[in-house]
């Protein structure tokens, strides 16, 4: 009997051919330039394909391929970019196999996390307390004085990073296994600066009418969103952006105004998208709405807030659903969700920065990291099309606004940590290379320039940023940035985040009403099966897991130090110490269960 032809075989076919010039293309990437048997490639595999980085980063190989010594050598550095999408099977696949290269970007990899992370990659903690060669007052910008020239030749390479090198430190393992060289800098606001004015014009037009529209009014005055005074007229006409949130609503309501004119009905006032960091209200003014309760809800005083502490305040009713702050934070981001595009849990990053650059929106939230492809796609524009943008942080409610005894405080952008961390492979036969190459990328004036043409934060002392990037500096005032009460925390397990943060979408988009969500999350909390107890029992089970793997690591660190004679060990085994002494098999969060339920036994399971 004749198969019968089905056009799905000629897709096979296809995604076959496909596949394997994929494949040979990767590998031909690989080994590209290899074939010189006098000459020894090391190789960097990364995910960042932002415009400008590939190119940054090139330049920087470059310059290092043009050292003398590296040229006597015989050594060739040369990158290799892997798309996000499969960057974490394809490290997995060749770090098992032990084909890796030898420089690879840590991250979006399942195998490499946690202890697993010394299995593959070798540590950097014995090197990172010399200073940085390629950091010799000689080489340093003319900017800086001949004090400071001196002060950062003589650092260790550790305390020339901004954020001391924490970027590449594994907390588990006390160690560094990586080295930062960017830093993308927090959220900010990218306004359209042709819409701001032109959403304040008509809202002046309308000021100065006899009557004034429905929209308007009910914005303005003591039961609106922000008082009609003259800090307001101030502000209409000086051409700045919003200052406070009450004007941000205000111009918010103006856009949708002026997107009921015909040929406007694509314009909306915030380019949000299912990408979180596109997401203001949930990234940025949530956490702030809910300050305080986190601030209540710290037992340790740790200034960071546990999966435990978040749930044991609920049952200890330090924070309910029905309290003001908590419901009225639910109520903002329903107002914010008035302001994003229909369906905006649906659209990616992509197509929310594409609305905005194409004029669609008066403003975007994301991150540094997404900065220079904004500023080139808007300045690659037409003139009649191209529109100036412009960069701040999320304004905060002004006493006499709308929530304004909620969103008072920013929280501090002091403990950031620099990205990008490059991890030396073990199984490198070039390791030297490899560590050398690092520190000649995070020396002050590679460091600047790599940075100034990716159009990224530099990581280390004294290097410059670009113009443009200056307004992503780190704010260091406000609160410590780990009291924030996040329903979407991943310390919370599986069945109450959904219950919380998945049902608080619904609420949000309109599909549920907020009694029903309520009843939803209390329902799965008192579940004795899937909620608080599990969540208690599975913390406890994690911290005794962690004592375990601290006590052998100090094993190894004490092996270490008194029979290989490696004398920064001791400073290891110290921090390990500590670590195993503060999980000690859970004792921590059994002490906290019993301040919370004095009267009840420890959930065992």
């Amino acid at each position: 009997m004749k198969t019968p032809f089905s056009t799905s075989w000629i897709s096979l076919g296809l995604l076959a051919v496909v596949y394997v010039v994929s494949i040979f293309h990767i590998f031909a990437q690989s080994f590209n330039g290899a074939a010189d048997s006098n000459e020894r490639v090391l190789r960097i595999v990364h995910w960042q394909l932002e415009p400008g980085y590939r190119e940054g980063l090139q330049w920087a190989i470059d310059e290092y391929n043009s050292l003398p010594h590296v040229r006597e050598a015989g050594y060739r550095v040369q990158q290799q970019a892997v798309p996000e999408r499969i960057y974490g099977q394809f490290l997995n696949v060749h770090l098992i196999s032990g084909t890796a290269p030898d420089l690879a970007a840590l991250g979006m990899s399942r195998v490499v996390k946690g202890n697993t992370v010394a299995r593959f990659f070798q540590s950097v903690s014995d090197q990172v307390v010399a200073p940085n060669p390629y950091n010799s007052p000689e080489t340093l910008p003319g900017y800086l004085s001949e004090s400071e020239k001196q002060a950062i030749a003589k650092m260790g390479w550790q305390e020339t990073f901004l954020d001391g090198m924490k970027g590449g430190f594994i907390q588990d393992l006390n160690d560094y296994f990586a080295v930062p060289v960017s830093a993308f800098g927090s959220i900010r606001l990218f306004y359209n600066m042709d819409l701001v004015q032109e959403a304040k014009a008509l809202v002046l037009s309308e000021l100065a009418a006899e009557t004034r529209p429905s929209w308007l009014a009910d914005i303005l005055g003591s039961s609106g969103d922000l008082p009609e005074d003259a800090r307001l007229m101030v502000w209409l006409n000086n051409g700045q952006p919003p200052e406070s949130l009450g004007q941000l609503f205000l111009l918010c309501e103006a856009i949708l105004h002026i997107a009921k004119q015909p040929g406007r009905e694509a314009l909306i006032p915030i380019s949000a998208s299912g990408y979180t960091n596109n997401d203001v209200a949930r990234k940025v003014y949530h956490p702030i709405f809910l300050a305080e309760v986190a601030r209540a809800l710290d037992r340790d005083y740790s200034s960071t807030l546990d999966a435990v502490e978040i749930i044991g305040g609920w049952q200890s009713g330090l924070w309910k659903f029905e309290h003001p702050e908590v419901e009225e934070s639910i109520r903002m981001l329903q107002r914010f969700a008035d302001y994003y595009p229909s369906g905006f849990y649906g659209l990616d990053r992509e197509q929310a920065q594409r609305r905005f650059v194409h004029g669609n929106a008066l403003l975007i939230s994301t991150g540094g990291w997404d900065a220079a492809s904004i500023f080139r796609s808007v300045a690659a524009k037409s003139e009649e099309a191209r529109f100036e943008v412009r960069v701040t942080t999320a304004p905060l409610a002004h006493e006499g606004e709308r929530w304004s005894q909620y969103i008072k405080q920013p929280f501090s952008e002091a403990e950031f940590k620099a990205g990008v961390p490059l991890a030396i492979n073990k199984a490198t036969p070039h390791p030297e290379l490899a560590l050398d190459f690092l520190r000649f990328i995070t020396s002050v004036r590679v460091n600047e320039e790599f940075n100034q043409r990716v159009g990224w934060l530099p990581v280390v002392v004294g290097a410059e940023p670009v113009d443009s990037m200056r307004a992503f500096l780190p704010q260091i005032e406000g609160a410590p940035t780990g009291l924030q009460l996040s329903f979407g925390s991943q310390a919370l397990i599986s069945q109450i985040r959904i219950a919380l943060e998945g049902n608080m979408k619904l609420v949000v988009d309109g599909d549920m009403d907020y009694d029903t969500f309520v009843d939803i999350a209390e329902d799965v909390i008192t579940d004795g099966r899937i909620g608080a107890e599990k969540q208690w029992y599975e913390r406890w089970q994690k911290a005794n897991d962690q004592t375990i793997a601290y006590d052998q690591s100090l094993n190894i660190e004490s092996i270490k130090q008194y029979i290989m004679g490696d004398d920064s060990a001791m400073d290891r085994r110290k921090s390990h110490l500590y670590e195993a002494v503060y999980n000690d098999q859970g004792y921590w969060v059994r002490l906290l269960w019993d301040n919370v339920h004095p009267d009840e036994a420890f959930p065992e399971r």
